[in-house]
């Protein structure tokens, strides 16, 4: 605006000093320019935050996590509760049992009959050992027997024996699948409904031992060391089953009244299972190592020859035991170990008990006792022929 009015000025003094001629015309403004009004900026739009997904637990805690649900609602006895920590289509085998239960409602009758023949019973877990998916729980069952055990009138005697159960879980942390294993054995000769000698009444566990796997090199020798006790034990190498013992080795069969203590006890015990069952295997279905643990589920198979834990065969069949060997290392020693399993399998099929709903084994009749002439001799039978 300056120049314009500037120029303005200009013509207006020149007219007025000229003199004649045609007066100057005043030079008009140009027109403004029309400018557009500036286009408003567009707003920019924040984004609503996005709900993040729950962070997934870690192994160690999804592990604890189970454990606990499984004891609280065993412990207030709340079978929705125990249910629901397993799958709908999960899997239960009992070691003893002919066939497996199956699906959660048929796990939540089965647990229904021992609340029933055992009111006020308790549980504890005393250790797990956790491996990916895989967790291997021993526990605690303390009770009371004030109701029907297997056709048992109530003792009112009190119960305490050690379980172990092997579970796998799924993706949610629900048991898709348990290896069960108590010794029914211990329970009937506590509660008297057996002459065998009872293991002492289990007490509940204040605590729980946790173990968790590395996935090292340490943990895969331990269980390649585990097998190599089996291969020695099916070749009847007992001298081999001992080198691979410490001295001072503690050997906890949960089937039998004690623990065995040093080298010679545990061979000794060993050797009973070679003599009793020369045809004996023992495979490892599934093996882990945890830290300084070796852990197999094996199918103990063999024909008896002889007695074995004071039971003598009436059938004298091929058998199966089914069992969990949980063996401690230290350079390469086995230090301790345990084993679990359940004794009703082998009175089942020795002939000595009752399947469940099955009817009772019948033994094989015994072979006549041949004759003597009293001078200890067999009298000589006459062999000529008959004639028609």
């Amino acid at each position: 605006m300056r120049k314009i009015v500037g120029s303005l000025v200009l013509g207006v003094l020149v007219g007025a000093c000229g003199g004649g001629g045609e007066a100057v015309k005043p030079v008009e403004a140009p027109a403004a320019p029309t400018v557009a009004p500036p286009t408003p900026p567009t707003p920019e739009v924040t984004p609503a935050p996005t709900a993040e997904a729950p962070a997934k637990p870690s192994a160690q805690d999804a592990a604890k996590a189970l454990v606990g649900a499984v004891s609280d609602s065993l412990n207030t006895h709340d079978l929705a509760k125990f249910t629901a920590t397993y799958t709908d289509d999960a899997v239960l085998v009992v070691a003893g049992n002919p066939e497996p239960i199956k699906g959660r409602e048929a796990i939540g009758a089965d647990t229904k009959r021992a609340f029933d023949a055992f009111p006020n019973l308790k549980m504890g877990f005393s250790r797990v050992w956790a491996k990916g998916d895989v967790y291997v729980c021993e526990w605690v069952d303390t009770a009371t027997h004030s109701g029907d055990l297997m056709g048992i009138k109530a003792t009112e005697k009190p119960v305490g024996y050690t379980g172990l159960s092997i579970v796998w879980v799924n993706a949610d942390g629900k048991i898709k699948e348990e290896h069960r294993y108590l010794d029914l054995g211990t329970v009937l000769a506590q509660v008297g409904a057996s002459k065998a000698k009872a293991r002492p009444v289990a007490t509940l566990p204040t605590s729980i031992e946790w173990h968790f796997a590395k996935s090292d090199a340490a943990e895969d020798k331990g269980v390649e060391g585990l097998k190599s006790a089996y291969a020695a034990f099916e070749k009847k190498d007992d001298k081999a089953m001992g080198d691979m013992s410490a001295d001072d080795i503690t050997w906890d069969d949960l089937l039998m009244p004690a623990p065995m203590k040093g080298k010679a006890d545990a061979v000794k015990y060993w050797k009973t299972f070679m003599t009793a069952f020369p045809d004996l295997k023992a495979p490892a279905t599934n093996s882990w190592g945890v830290e300084d643990f070796a852990i197999a589920e094996i199918a103990f198979t063999g024909t008896p020859k002889g007695a074995i834990m004071g039971l003598t065969s009436q059938t004298k069949k091929p058998v199966t035991l089914h069992i969990v060997d949980i063996v401690q290392m230290k350079d390469g020693k086995v230090t301790k170990g345990w084993s679990y399993g359940n004794g009703v399998e082998l009175l089942m099929q020795f002939g000595l008990m009752r399947p469940p709903g099955g009817p009772a084994v019948k033994p094989e009749p015994k072979p006549p006792t041949p004759k003597t002439d009293g001078k200890g001799a067999t009298p000589k039978t006459d062999t000529k022929p008959i004639k028609k």
